[in-house]
């Protein structure tokens, strides 16, 4: 069972190496399985089809960077660093794993396949119910106005994806953006954050 796990680890993590690096399509499974002097039956056997292996490598991003989020806005000591250190790691993992093509386009997933899409709509989820945690625990300390923490999460996160598709769709005749791109996105989405949180600032001026 060790071993066998084991194995599946390593596909897992070639699989995100090469998907990282050259995108889904033009990842095949011979190439993964040369990659480890695997036989392609013996890939198989973890993963029947490119989709449960797909699946699998976006439940391995996502799910790390769920659990690195979850850190850092447990430390944060107030929104707004609470915020921003989303951002941050949020730009990180997007640049990284830009290539997969998993980033704030609902639509721009690798296949038109409903498990594939299952999966980034519940890990999202994931995302918007930790930020929706942290306002609701400014709410409780009167840091932030009395509001509806869940839908004024969701909002807050569909308009950090709307600043992320608009910005990217300048470069869409490029594989890969620039830097300037990535630099703009996280730029813009800290400009919202301000008026976002100036919107929730209590009448006493307390806004953190």
């Amino acid at each position: 069972m060790i071993v066998a796990d084991k194995k599946r680890e390593l596909i897992l993590e070639k699989a995100v190496a090469r998907f990282a690096h050259f995108g889904i399509h033009k990842t095949t499974m011979n190439e993964i399985a040369d990659d480890l002097s695997m036989s392609k039956p013996s890939v198989y056997y973890y993963f029947p089809d490119k989709i449960s292996l797909i699946v699998a490598v976006i439940e391995r991003i996502f799910g790390e960077y769920v659990e690195k989020l979850a850190v850092l806005l447990d430390k944060a000591t107030g929104v707004e660093e609470a915020i921003f250190s989303m951002l941050e790691l949020r730009r990180e993992f997007y640049q990284k794993y830009f290539m997969l093509h998993l980033g704030d386009n609902p639509h721009d997933t690798p296949f038109a396949n409903a498990d594939i899409k299952e999966s980034i709509v519940n890990i999202r989820a994931s995302e918007v119910l930790l930020l929706q945690q942290v306002l609701e625990r400014a709410i409780k300390q009167e840091k932030i106005k009395s509001a509806d923490a869940a839908h004024t999460a969701e909002l807050f996160m569909d308009t950090l994806s709307g600043i992320s598709v608009c910005v990217m769709a300048k470069q869409a005749r490029q594989p890969m953006p620039d830097q300037k791109g990535f630099d703009e996105v996280l730029s813009k989405q800290k400009e919202v954050t301000h008026l976002f949180l100036k919107g929730l600032t209590r009448d006493d001026g307390t806004a953190n």
